[in-house]
């Protein structure tokens, strides 16, 4: 705490002069030696005088970036980036890169630099907050007093998502047990904030959040603590995904600090040129290039959220082992799969733990892992269930999810009895509390990114089950106005019946239910739709029933000029395979390889992609634990951003026209086109 890390770099010292090694201090590397084509040694000037030192194996470069060379600023960064930002030594003039460049390398990340937020010491020093933003009972918020993306994530990530927001300046927000607990900005836990830090305007106190926003002028912070809290209780943060600390609400007496980004160092990286011959720079004793893997290619401008596990704690280029060389990529296979008779390792198991009979027709399962562990999973969202059957290779279907992730201890699904159908007959039938059946993790898109929205839901009988657990999360965790279409035969259809009854009475000034029962209205009509459309604009709207039902909303709403962005719309078809078991992934030495880079959950990774197989079977062969539910091309849940490259979407049925150009390929069905390519999940 008191060296920030200084004792691994003394002991590192103290090991070189246990071995003799002597160490200049104010010796300038001036140039690279290079002899037949090949780095040998570095030009350095001490005490005034040229030496040349020599290299038996070769030259390591590690000076730094160039954040305090203006000329190399103005030429790489926007408008000449700002020295002022840059928690870097004066020396970092980009002295190695400007060598490395004079040999023939390319360079890359010249544009970027290892964020961190920061706070500004009364003094001027500006102090580091890296282990700060993970704080229990803590928030960071704009200066509307929201919050703009998930405090735990890389300090580089962080300041990235504060940068591209305009989020600048920020607000970091905790209560008086966490200043007791925890450091901070280099003060000791339990030690008051000193003097300066209130006179200068660092620090700002109050007795409660509501005080807080009136004194710093944080308008939305008080519905951000109540929503945070909310998350708080339920462990999931449904706003920005899983924090790495556990989350613990606000309580009273909130500080407020205000970080600035700043920047340790430029990320610039040297690598070899994109050609065939050998560089001349590149020899047994010279440079050796930054392996594409472990540079941008793992990296790029973000972090991985769980980076500890295979970058280093400080620049974290990769993970590079002394005395070993890595194997080509070209020489990677793949683990080879059985096509049946194996089990997915993602595949969960779990316990039913009551079985509610919501009408004649329709069951809930109340569901909870057998290991103890959490199910967790966002609103809207469906579990895919493997259904007994003696057909070859198994039956499964999905299932949305009714429950509510922040209302809800216990995950529900609701199974409504179909004429003919196997799955929704056998669960009816045979499932009672203490069935085990087998589920894939909670999977789909058809879920809000803001809660805080005016949501406009329609739903037609079994399609109340995902619109209901957005409706009760949205009214628990959100702040906006909430209307709900609900269509069905009778009012002996009506799932949910009595619990939103409830919710109405609870929330009657934010929630408004419409009921369309055809007994009484008929069916759904062009012109009641657009009614209810027009008396409701310009809200975030979702669709889930009949295909007729919502083929006749979605229409609706696009003549009324709802954006395309704001319509969503989920569908559900039989799935014909077993998406349980491994699909065989082909591998024949003689056929061509491409490579693909994914992103997913902030890591990413390079893995070969052989001809004819599709990227999902790749990527779980590879053991990258990829969305899926259908693997058939009827789903969105195993969707991602084609980034580079090109590829073969066969069978696809759910991404149209304008998705295909956006880049969205379903990852089950798409085959490779091109021999390098860049996909991400987190888009």
């Amino acid at each position: 705490m008191s060296t920030g890390g200084r004792a691994l770099v003394a002991r590192l010292r103290m090991a070189l002069k246990d071995a003799g090694v002597p160490l200049w201090l104010e010796t300038p590397m001036t140039s690279l030696v290079v002899e037949d084509g090949r780095v040998v040694g570095v030009s350095v000037t001490k005490d005034g005088e040229t030496k040349r030192i020599h290299a038996r194996k070769g030259v390591l470069i590690a000076s730094g970036g160039f954040e305090h060379n203006r000329e190399m600023r103005n030429a790489w960064l926007p408008e000449g980036g700002r020295e002022d930002l840059s928690l870097g030594a004066r020396e970092n003039v980009g002295d190695g890169i400007t060598a490395g460049i004079g040999l023939g390398a390319a360079v890359d990340l010249m544009d970027d630099a290892w964020w961190m937020p920061s706070v500004t010491h009364p003094s001027g020093a500006s102090i580091p907050l890296v282990s700060e933003r993970c704080i229990p009972g803590s928030v960071i918020v704009s200066s509307d007093g929201r919050r703009f993306t998930n405090e735990s994530s890389p300090y580089t990530n962080f300041v990235h998502d504060q940068l591209d927001g305009k989020h600048v300046p920020a607000w970091f927000v905790m209560d008086a047990k966490a200043r007791r607990r925890y450091p901070f900005a280099q003060i000791l836990p339990g030690q008051p904030f000193p003097k300066s830090f209130y006179d200068a305007g660092l620090v700002v106190r109050a007795e409660t959040p509501d005080e807080l926003a009136d004194t710093v002028g944080l308008k939305g912070l008080t519905a951000t603590v109540a929503t945070f809290n909310d998350f708080a209780r339920t462990g999931i943060d449904l706003e920005f995904g899983p924090r790495q600390q556990r989350l613990r609400p606000l309580l009273r007496r909130p500080d407020a600090e205000e970080p600035q980004p700043r920047h340790d160092r430029h990320r610039a990286l040297l690598r070899r040129p994109a050609r065939r011959r050998r560089p001349r720079h590149q020899g047994r004793a010279g440079l050796r290039r930054a392996r594409p893997r472990a540079a941008r290619g793992r990296l790029g401008h973000r972090r991985p959220l769980r980076h500890r596990q295979r970058v280093g704690v400080g620049d974290g280029h990769g993970v590079c082992r002394p005395g070993r060389h890595h194997r080509p990529l070209d020489r990677l296979r793949l683990r080879r799969r059985q096509a049946r008779g194996r089990r997915l390792v993602m595949t969960l198991r779990v316990r039913v733990v009551e079985v509610v009979r919501e009408t004649a027709d329709a069951h809930s399962l109340v569901l909870e892992p057998v290991d103890g562990s959490t199910l967790s999973y966002r609103p809207g969202q469906f579990l895919t269930l493997s259904i007994p059957t003696d057909r070859d290779g198994g039956a499964a279907r999905c299932y949305s999810l009714c429950s509510s992730p922040a209302l809800d201890e216990k995950a529900k699904v609701t199974v409504k009895r179909t004429v003919d159908g196997y799955a929704s007959n056998w669960i009816c039938d045979n499932v009672v509390a203490g069935t085990v059946l087998d589920v894939l993790k909670p999977s789909g898109t058809f879920t809000p990114k803001h809660l805080d929205d005016d949501f406009l839901l329609f739903a037609g009988g079994s399609g109340i089950t995902p619109v209901l657990s957005i409706l009760k999360t949205a009214l628990h965790s959100g702040t906006g106005a909430v209307t709900l279409v609900y269509a069905n035969r009778d009012p002996d259809s009506i799932i949910f019946r009595d619990e939103l009854a409830a919710l109405s009475e609870s929330y009657g000034d934010r929630l408004t239910v419409v009921h369309w029962l055809q007994s009484v209205d008929g069916l759904p009509s062009a012109a009641g739709v657009a009614g209810v459309v027009a008396a409701y604009p310009n809200r975030q709207s979702f669709i889930c029933g009949p295909g007729p039902f919502m083929d006749l909303v979605s229409s609706a709403l696009a003549d009324a000029g709802v954006p395309r962005d704001h319509v969503h719309v989920e569908r559900f078809t039989s799935l014909h395979n077993d998406p349980f078991h491994e699909a065989a992934v082909v591998i024949d030495d003689g056929a061509a390889s491409s490579e693909v880079e994914v992103t997913l959950d902030g890591d990413t990774r390079s893995v070969p992609w052989p001809e004819g197989n599709r990227l999902l079977d790749v990527l779980l062969a590879a053991g990258i634990e990829a969305p899926f539910s259908c693997r058939e091309g009827a789903c969105s849940a195993c969707a991602c951003v084609l980034l580079e490259g090109e590829v073969d979407p066969e069978n696809n049925e759910v991404p149209d026209a304008t998705d295909l150009a956006d880049g969205l390929i379903p990852a089950c069905r798409a085959t490779a086109r091109s021999e390098r390519l860049k996909v991400t999940y987190d888009a």
